[in-house]
């Protein structure tokens, strides 16, 4: 039996007391969890963003500011053909890397490649 801290509905960490194997199980959950964070955090500085949550950054406009911003992002990706806006969330949004948007979509890296770079210049161009 190991001890272990999760968060309450609060927020609050309490601490529990359970079996190896879900200690065990916890742990390679936040792994998990901390490797992806770690994954998107090195996407959104890759594409020039800063490291700060959507929800943070647009928190600080008004409610029609925030409105205005999200009427340009779903315009933007209407813009966007299927393929392009589902291999720009995969790669931007999921943190997936082009290798494993290929693999998943049985193409081509330079095919993934391709269509996440004409997305980007489509939206750059709307903008």
């Amino acid at each position: 039996m190991k001890e272990v801290y999760v968060k309450n509905a609060d927020g609050d960490l309490e601490c529990v007391i359970v079996t190896d194997e879900v200690a065990d199980l916890l742990e390679t959950f936040q792994r998990e969890e901390q490797s992806y964070a770690r994954k998107i955090r090195k996407r959104r500085q890759k594409a020039g963003g800063a490291d700060i949550s959507y929800e943070d950054w647009i928190g600080s406009y008004s409610f029609e500011d925030k409105l205005l911003n999200e009427l340009l992002i779903e315009s933007l990706f209407r813009s966007l053909t299927e393929k392009e806006r589902r291999r720009v969330i995969l790669y931007y949004l999921e943190g997936y890397t082009y290798a494993e948007i290929a693999r998943i979509e049985n193409k081509s890296i330079m095919s993934v490649y391709g269509s996440v770079t004409s997305a980007l210049r489509k939206m750059r161009g709307w903008i």
